[in-house]
């Protein structure tokens, strides 16, 4: 996957101006993502789990 230092930027600076720790939380992941870990990393670093089906895109964490 790549990305462009704009998107990258966008979402640092969406991470930096919320103070809603559930938010933070998903704009790491997306971070992640776009750093290039895959679907199955980013649960693991950030100490949740993954759990196939019901989200449009096949996957979806819970803690």
């Amino acid at each position: 996957m790549t990305t462009s230092t704009a998107e990258r930027k966008a979402v640092e600076q969406a991470m930096k101006q919320t103070s809603d720790k559930r938010m933070h939380e998903r704009y790491l992941a997306v971070l992640l993502r776009l750093e290039g870990r895959t679907i199955a990393q980013i649960p693991k670093t950030l100490h949740l789990e993954l759990v196939s089906g019901g989200i449009s895109y096949g996957y979806f964490w819970i803690k």
